[in-house]
């Protein structure tokens, strides 16, 4: 269900972020499971993440961009809170590791903080997604409707 590009480096250590679910402080709600794919410009994102009826959190969340100068870059994100819903919109923080690989093989990591919200499209209309950075690390990804790929709430 994740785009087919994976990154070395980040593949390389897969668990650098990985922890056991994370209770929610604070969460509203209850409980569901947000998953799917999308994609917007130069963006994909996707994942699962899944809200407990005990306010634990699990998933794994993926974004790759790729820009017009040849450089990828890839987050994983497995650590999540202040997850919400309410109707067709969900939203989170996520934390994890971004990868970039530049054109000529330079590999640079750091973790990243991200604020996603994702409102799912009724009837024809397309979902929508946002993410932006908290702070000075992440990536962000324009708010707007999603070109391609779809995601449920269940």
């Amino acid at each position: 269900m994740l785009p087919h590009l994976v990154l070395a480096a980040l593949v390389a250590s897969p668990t650098a972020f990985h922890a056991a679910p994370t209770p929610l402080i604070p969460a509203t709600g209850g409980a569901f499971t947000l998953r799917g794919k999308g994609m917007r410009g130069a963006s994909t994102l996707g994942g699962t993440l899944v809200r407990a009826a005990d306010g634990t959190v699990s998933g794994d969340f993926v974004i790759i961009l790729t820009s017009p100068a040849d450089t990828a870059t890839s987050c994983r994100y497995q650590k999540f809170e202040k997850v919400k819903r309410t109707g067709n919109t969900a939203g989170f923080d996520g934390f994890g590791l971004c990868t970039t690989v530049a054109p000529n093989g330079a590999v640079t990591s750091w973790k990243a903080h991200n604020q996603f919200a994702l409102v799912l499209g009724t009837g024809r209309a397309k979902d929508s997604i946002d993410v932006n950075m908290v702070g000075a690390s992440g990536i962000t990804i324009p708010g707007g409707t999603l070109d391609a790929g779809d995601f449920e709430i269940l």
